[in-house]
């Protein structure tokens, strides 16, 4: 029921009267405060009490406008109180949807909604006390206040507001003093050119590191792939075509180490692409590592997706750009060191030539993913996306099909759902391109839920799909790559619950693996009711040791997961971090703590009302999940086909799992050298001896068991390059050297 004119209750000042007064556009209007009788005192935290104690019936949800007089970007948190006890105590607390973390517009107004299922679940809405709003951060007072509150039943809108578009004030302070010195050690005639490694953000107009583009260069392994950025700003005039380009075939260097070889590194496994840029337009709720410090990531502009299709674009100002230098090493490409040349080019201006270099290492990596994984990429929709957009449909064209599976391949990624995989049915076309391939991960069957009774279990839905799919996979001999996941983050209240699911899976389908990442963190020992489950998928920050080896001793398997939490210190994906993170968790934390897998929700949580056609500043939102950003979104879609486009932190991904590659490499060959020179040693032990470990098993062993500089624990770990690229590399050199010694 809608209220026109019920009046709750009159203020004290004549300013404002606080009615449920109904709007033209059907809105109730609880609180409008008039512009002339603001309160411009510049404070640092307001309890705003002016709100009825009740929400009008049929309230689907309450909106909140806020003003700022000042020129101002400070983030604010704003909260709804309501629910006291006879003490007077507070009950609860209530956030807007997307989070309590905000940013006050510069001279204008700001919204944030509450929806009445996020008040009810915390708060008691019929007794409403206020709503608090305060600069958070370490930030500045200033002038703010409430400008409107109105309650929305089903069909009604909110009065229109006009939000002044963000000037990123803190990215603008700090972007200058980076581009003076970045211009100064950098110039080269008509250009500042400059570079940054694969693991880091550069951002165009915010804080960011850089390095001379003096030794520009990759080392990578057959079958690998490794990236290197450059990084172009105009010398004091725009610049216009501005690309990076190979000057041709790679050559090979004469050197000791390798043969010389008469074959060339062909240009063609060389692209360079621009990268482009999504806007952050609010803070995230997690403070993130940051060109400067650890703090909540600015707004502005972030690099993140790859567009691969377009090769050139204009540079302005003082914006830096960055072009993504991708090798691709072939599996038949002789091991060497390579030179040639990388071009910078641009309209009207003199070519600058960087030497630029290739060293292939004499072993290759896998075809197939070195660590389980079940990740899901549904670019049509999922999880409260609506596929009404026609680019998440370009997958469907015959011509896209194959390409977007061999895409994914190329990342270690089995096209996958994790969720409406047991409806939809597996890819099963996709997956026997991928055996051929040799590429196959693995597939879910079918994703399960906690059962009221098991009665009920089997006579629903999901069981007669997930048999449909399980005799299919194996009739096509893939059933050894399937598993059963559900219960996602389920809570152990419901353990027996899941209990009952998990023994119809295992009578049903017993060689089919049961995977959940149901919250039981003794991993299915003690009195755990979920004794029966395969894997167990806790979040990284719940990561055990010592209980998940107990768990593998008693037959469970113990993957690891996060999505937007846990974030900071853990590794995340999170856009304001650096890409680094998720390098470091795929490769030497996973070397390090031995996760038998691991688990993501989504890459393709595509939320952008069109695809990514030019760039390199684009209209894909930074915000995939609430206030969140790259959360669920480890890839783009654009350029004339809708193709897929990777993203930075795709890009480490892969590179994480390269790098577990190398150390699943040396492993093997630690093992059989220990293998073979176990008998002498023991009998020197037999009678009193001492072995003396040889130098390659030391550095072996040491590498393997990845030093605490590379990474400490779960939360304390290297984001530095540098300290990544040493243990690549002397795992590549271990490699080599035995190859030699055999």
């Amino acid at each position: 029921m809608k209220h026109s004119t019920l009046q709750l209750f009159s203020l004290s000042t004549a300013l404002a009267t606080i009615a449920f007064t109904m709007a033209a556009n059907g809105a109730t209007t609880l609180y409008d405060e008039s512009a002339d009788a603001r309160d411009l005192t510049p404070r640092s935290e307001l309890v705003f009490t002016k709100i009825p104690s009740a929400l009008p019936a049929g309230t689907v949800s309450l909106v909140v406008d806020i003003w700022c007089a000042d020129e101002t970007e400070e983030t604010f948190a704003i909260t709804l109180h309501g629910g006291k006890g006879a003490e007077g105590k507070l009950l609860g607390e209530a956030k807007p949807f997307g989070g309590e973390v905000n940013i006050f517009p510069p001279k204008g107004s700001q919204r944030v909604v509450f929806p009445i299922g996020y008040i009810k679940s915390r708060v008691d809405a019929n007794a409403l006390s206020d709503i608090t709003v305060r600069v958070i951060d370490g930030g500045a007072p200033c002038r703010f206040g409430v400008e409107r509150i109105v309650a929305l039943a089903k069909g009604d809108k909110a009065p229109e507001i006009v939000t002044p578009p963000l000037r990123h004030v803190t990215d603008a302070t700090e972007h200058g003093p980076d581009f003076a010195k970045f211009k100064e050690e950098c110039a080269r005639g008509d250009f500042v050119i400059g570079m940054a490694t694969s693991m880091e953000n550069v951002r165009p107009r915010g804080a960011f590191h850089w390095r001379k583009a003096e030794k520009i260069g990759v080392r990578l392994a057959r079958g690998e792939y490794e990236s290197v950025q450059i990084l172009v700003a105009p010398n004091g005039k725009d610049l216009k075509g501005v690309q990076v380009a190979l000057e041709g075939d790679l050559k090979p260097v004469e050197s000791s180490e390798f043969e010389v070889q008469s074959s060339k590194f062909a240009a063609t496994n060389v692209a360079a692409s621009v990268v482009g840029y999504t806007e952050s337009k609010n803070p995230p709720p997690f403070p993130a590592r940051t060109a400067r410090g650890v703090r909540r990531g600015p707004t502005g502009w972030y690099p993140d997706p790859i567009l691969d299709f377009q090769k050139s674009c204009d540079v302005s100002g003082t914006d830096v750009q960055s072009f993504w230098v991708r090798v691709k090493c072939p599996r038949d490409q002789a091991a060497g060191v390579y030179e040639g040349a990388l071009v910078v080019s641009a309209q009207g201006a003199k070519p600058v030539r960087l030497p630029f270099t290739v060293r292939v290492n004499d072993f290759e990596v896998g075809r197939a993913s070195p660590l389980p994984l079940a990740i899901s990429f549904v670019p049509h929709g999922q999880h409260g996306v609506v596929a009404t957009n026609e680019y998440r449909q370009a997958w469907k064209k015959p011509e896209m099909v194959e390409a977007y599976c061999d895409f994914l391949a190329d990342y270690y990624i089995t096209w996958d759902s994790l969720y409406s995989g047991g409806w939809e049915g597996p890819k099963w076309d996709m997956l026997l391109r991928l055996k051929e391939q040799g590429r196959l991960g693995l597939f879910n069957l079918g994703f399960w839920y906690w059962a009221k009774s098991e009665a009920r279990f089997r006579g629903g839905k999901g069981l007669p799909k997930f048999r449909e799919h399980y005799e299919k996979a194996k009739e096509l001999g893939l059933l050894d790559h399937a598993y059963l996941y559900g219960c996602d983050e389920e809570p152990l209240r419901y353990g027996t619950n899941i209990a009952i699911s998990v023994k119809v899976l295992k009578e049903e389908f017993p060689e089919v693996p049961v995977m959940t990442t149901a919250q039981d963190k003794g991993l299915g020992v003690d009195d755990s009711p979920l004794g029966q489950v395969d894997i167990f998928v806790p979040a990284t920050c719940w990561w055990n040791p010592p209980q998940v080896e107990r768990a593998r001793r008693g037959g469970r398997h113990v993957w690891w997961y996060f999505c937007n939490d846990p974030a900071y210190p853990w590794a995340n994906a999170a856009l304001e971090g650096p890409p680094c993170e998720l390098r470091s968790l795929m490769g030497a934390q996973t070397q390090k703590f031995k996760p038998e897998g691991f688990l993501y929700w989504t890459i393709s949580r595509w939320m952008a009302e069109a695809p990514i056609k030019s760039g390199p500043f684009t209209d894909w939102p930074a915000a995939s999940m609430n206030q969140f950003h790259g959360d669920g979104q480890w890839t783009c879609c654009g350029g004339p086909n809708d193709m897929v486009l990777p993203t930075l932190r795709l890009e480490n991904f892969r590179d994480g799992l390269e790098d577990l590659w190398y150390a699943r490499t040396l492993e093997a060959i630690y093992a059989a050298r220990r293998r073979v020179e176990m008998r002498p040693e023991e009998k020197i032990l037999k009678h009193g001896g001492e072995v003396a470990e040889s130098d390659w098993n030391r550095r072996a062993r040491e590498a393997l068991a990845v030093p605490d500089e590379i990474v400490k624990s779960v939360r304390d770990f290297s984001v530095d390059p540098e300290v990544i690229y040493r243990w690549r590399n002397e795992m590549a050199d271990l490699i080599e050297e035995a190859g030699k010694k055999e």
